[in-house]
């Protein structure tokens, strides 16, 4: 998915979470965006899905 569909996705969860802000960016092939509760979120412009990280190796995968 492209870069600005990601940061799209990433935006509408975060509004069913109630999180305001979260800063994105892209490295090595990879989108992500870092949460300020600690979580971040990463996908890449070849798979609709997106891995959500959190806590100490906690690890969930969504898919569109």
């Amino acid at each position: 998915m492209s870069f600005e569909r990601f940061c799209s996705r990433v935006k509408s969860y975060m509004e069913m979470a109630e999180v305001k802000t979260a800063e994105f960016f892209r490295e090595n092939g990879k989108h992500i965006a870092c949460l300020p509760d600690g979580v971040t979120i990463t996908g890449n412009s070849v798979s609709p899905r997106l891995c959500v990280e959190w806590g100490s190796g906690h690890k969930a995968f969504v898919s569109a």
